[in-house]
């Protein structure tokens, strides 16, 4: 009799857990980041900020989404499993994968069943004036009695360590202090479940026998995900399913059923569209080659703010994303920041392709973070001076740092930029440069001077000292001084620069 009992309640209690609100495992396993190998990335052309939401794709999956600045991401990855419920489970990211390139900002990722049993291709696109991401997916099932899954794991203010996950009437909603993520689509999910990563989330669900038993309510402050069966006829057929990813907007799924989804999927890709028109393109390109380079300006424009233009990023991504496993509160900063040298090189090419006004918001932008007078002093053992006229290492799209290293190229970059935005302006604009931005120049210019070409880190970050890469951009940063401002200043900085190269 006790036999029997003891095997009763060891039963009762392992399934009992399929059958609670709350999904067990807390806090799930270290909350790490997506691979930063992109194949696409994007976001709305817009003027102001309506849709501050920014995507990325990698292994075919949807990657860290953004919102509502470039530099705070939400979410890690969002993909589909699928099973026959029997005998095999595939997660998307380890199928075939191709991309389809329709027009620069337009790509279709399709991933492919080795076996052919099914296909799945997802589009991304945002709506133009709500902070909404969709993902319009084509199932092509070739059998019958395939299921798909949607799991989606958050990383809400930039941290995957302290998310809620809940299970709500459209499907899903994540959320960290004031911030909200809505996970909803058409048709709709048949089953929906919450839990944490590594322990109670879906991939561990299905995968183990090809069957979603969970249904969780509720994953509370952890490393969260949810689980949700697409509603997709088990029979063999083409299928179109809607997701949509909803950042602090209530409506959510019921606001979006009001509009248009065929107008907001040609909204986006004509803006884009648009804007690429206006800009030069080199003669005598392939149309491959033309391609080529339409794509990597649009890739270079989606990488600036919406509230805080000019501020262009490195990269949406966090280098090594797979092996970067964060501390629990800890924002991971990655490449989603701002260096000068980076901006700089963004910003010059968007300004010769003919987008002068990414290139002087991008200079307004290197202003606003430059160090001032009462902005303290370089501490390098025997080597004390001050900070004014340099630049941070980087810093968030608000212009708070976050490293601290010095590197002199990247106080030289920012006079580089204002020379090319200069040499490419009539005389009244050039007037107008210099009334805006003599002051910041010349603060640099005296900083490089006075403290160069020596550097506490060149441009790897790495060693100290006088490296190529950061003499050639001071030592010719004194060079353009010599150019712009004529007299005896420019002498001395002339003068300054022949010394450090003889």
């Amino acid at each position: 009799m006790k036999i029997y009992l003891l095997l009763f309640c060891v039963t009762f209690s392992a399934h009992a857990k399929n059958f609670s609100t709350e999904a067990f495992g807390s806090p799930g396993t270290r909350a790490n980041w997506a691979s930063a190998e992109k194949t696409h990335i994007g976001t709305s052309l817009e003027k102001g900020a309506k849709s501050p939401v920014w995507f990325t794709s990698s292994q075919g999956i949807l990657t860290e989404v953004y919102y509502p600045t470039i530099d705070t991401a939400q979410l890690k990855d969002s993909q589909v499993l699928i099973t026959d419920g029997q005998t095999f489970f595939s997660q998307e990211k380890n199928l075939r994968h191709t991309n389809t390139v329709l027009s620069a900002a337009n790509v279709v990722l399709t991933n492919s069943d080795p076996a052919n049993k099914f296909s799945i291709s997802h589009s991304y696109y945002t709506s133009p004036d709500s902070p909404i991401l969709i993902d319009e997916i084509t199932v092509n099932a070739n059998v019958d009695g395939l299921k798909f899954f949607l799991l989606t794991n958050a990383h809400i203010n930039n941290t995957g360590a302290n998310d809620i996950a809940l299970v709500d009437e459209d499907g899903f909603t994540f959320r960290e202090d004031q911030t909200q993520l809505k996970i909803s689509s058409l048709p709709g999910f048949r089953k929906k479940s919450v839990g944490f990563v590594g322990s109670s989330d879906g991939y561990q669900d299905i995968s183990r026998d090809f069957k979603m038993d969970y249904n969780f309510l509720t994953a509370t402050r952890g490393n969260t995900a949810t689980t949700g069966e697409l509603a997709i006829p088990e029979v063999h057929g083409s299928y179109k399913v809607y997701v949509y990813y909803t950042f602090n907007n209530l409506l959510g799924l019921k606001g979006l059923k009001l509009k248009n989804l065929t107008d907001i999927k040609q909204a986006y890709f004509a803006s884009w569209d648009q804007y690429l028109l206006q800009l030069r393109v080199p003669n005598n390109l392939s149309g491959e080659e033309r391609m080529l380079y339409l794509r990597s300006l649009y890739t270079l424009k989606c990488h600036e703010d919406k509230l805080n233009r000019g501020a262009i990023i490195a990269s949406l991504s966090v280098p090594w994303g797979e092996s970067q496993f964060e501390n629990p509160g800890v924002q991971v900063g990655g490449y989603h920041l701002v260096w000068p040298r980076d901006l700089f090189n963004i910003a010059s090419a968007l300004l010769y392709a003919g987008d002068k006004e990414t290139a002087i918001s991008a200079l307004r932008f290197m202003k606003r973070i430059q160090f001032q007078a009462n902005s303290g002093k370089w501490n390098f053992g025997p080597r004390v001076f001050d900070k004014a006229g340099s630049f941070p290492q980087n810093t968030w799209v608000n212009g708070s740092s976050y490293w601290d290293g010095f590197q002199i190229d990247q106080t030289g970059y920012p006079v580089h930029l204002f020379f090319h935005i200069y040499k490419n302006s009539n005389e009244s604009e050039r007037a107008a440069l210099l009334a805006e931005f003599q002051p910041m120049v010349v603060s640099a210019l005296n900083f490089i001077a006075t403290n160069g070409p020596w550097t506490q880190e060149e441009r790897w970050e790495e060693n100290f000292g006088i490296s190529p890469s950061s003499f050639s951009a001071a030592a010719s940063a004194l060079f353009i001084g010599a150019r712009v401002f004529q007299g005896e200043y420019g002498t001395q900085l002339k003068n300054i620069a022949d010394n450090w190269i003889n």
